[in-house]
């Protein structure tokens, strides 16, 4: 739930902050994960041919595996962004030849 949360915050703070390079499609997809999850435990479904714990050990691993994703992706952006501004600071002296 919490993570829901995050993901919805993160979403409209990319929205409110449109940038070409930033759209919020895993948190839309995060988005869309919650609400697929939440109808099925409202509305239920049938029982399949395997047992309640293998179902709720693979939902836990594929919610594992998607926030995983996610994160990992957000890691990976913010090291992208620190990187190009420690570039823009440095101002690098033109190289002059001899």
């Amino acid at each position: 739930m919490a993570l829901t949360l995050f993901s919805v915050v993160n979403g409209l703070e990319d929205l409110s902050h449109f940038q070409v390079s930033d759209i919020p499609a895993l948190e839309g997809l995060l988005g869309v994960i919650t609400l697929f999850g939440g109808f099925l435990v409202y509305y239920g479904c049938q029982r399949a041919a395997v047992s309640g714990q293998e179902d709720c050990a693979s939902g836990r691993l594929f919610a594992a595996l998607s926030y995983g994703g996610w994160m990992w992706s957000e890691v990976i952006y913010d090291q992208q962004l620190i990187s190009s501004y420690a570039v823009m600071e440095r101002n690098p002296s033109p190289a002059i030849p001899k």
